[in-house]
């Protein structure tokens, strides 16, 4: 929330509702990096798994 309300200083017409949107579909595409880079021979799972943390904890538990 302190996040939104600083950017808002700046950006207008941005409602909470569509920040927590994109907020949770950059979490999502976030962890294709980490699948990209274990898929081409760069193992590093600790990125992946807290990509995957952050998704489970954010994105799913509110939608639930």
């Amino acid at each position: 929330e302190d996040y939104y309300k600083c950017l808002c200083e700046n950006v207008k017409d941005y409602s909470y509702d569509q920040f927590l949107n994109d907020y949770k579909l950059s979490i999502m595409e976030a962890m294709f990096y980490p699948i990209r880079l274990i898929n081409s021979g760069i193992c590093d799972f600790v990125m992946r798994d807290k990509t995957m943390k952050a998704f489970e904890t954010f994105v799913l538990d509110k939608m639930g």
